[in-house]
């Protein structure tokens, strides 16, 4: 039965176009790789050397978790309940996002300077962008933040 169950799995992922590995990959594994594609991304787009690389991610890593923190803080918390009342205004999050925006990029723009660290903003959201045509034209078009 096992074995039956294998076969008709192969067939069908094969038959879709989905690789096995993709199929098998498990949701943390293709965030760290979509992370990873961004990283490239950003690296080549705003055209970092190798010790300029070094000293933007670790910011960026920051930025990240920030910016992360108030998007979930948003949405009511984790659980993502967009009844709860606790949830925040939407103007509240974008002068809050707006807030830790400017903080980095002058945090950035020691690094790489003003030209790329605002640019840097720009090719965030164009990845964001590729990713979703990607995700769409795969069949798979959830939202990501």
């Amino acid at each position: 039965m096992k074995y039956f169950v294998f076969i008709v799995y192969l067939s069908v992922a094969l038959f879709a176009g989905i690789p096995i590995g993709m199929a098998q990959e498990s949701r943390q594994e293709q965030f760290e790789r979509i992370e990873a594609e961004k990283v490239a991304y950003i690296t080549k787009e705003l055209q970092l050397n190798t010790l300029e690389a070094q000293r933007f991610f670790p910011i960026y890593n920051e930025y990240r978790k920030e910016i992360s923190g108030v998007l979930q803080a948003s949405r009511g918390g984790p659980g993502r309940d967009h009844k709860r009342p606790n949830r925040m205004d939407e103007l509240a999050v974008e002068t809050e996002l707006l807030a830790i925006k400017k903080k980095y990029r002058t945090q950035f723009s020691n690094i790489v300077g003003s030209a790329r660290a605002s640019r840097f903003f720009e090719v965030e959201r164009e990845f964001r962008e590729k990713l979703v045509l990607e995700l769409r034209r795969r069949g798979g078009g959830g939202m990501i933040d």
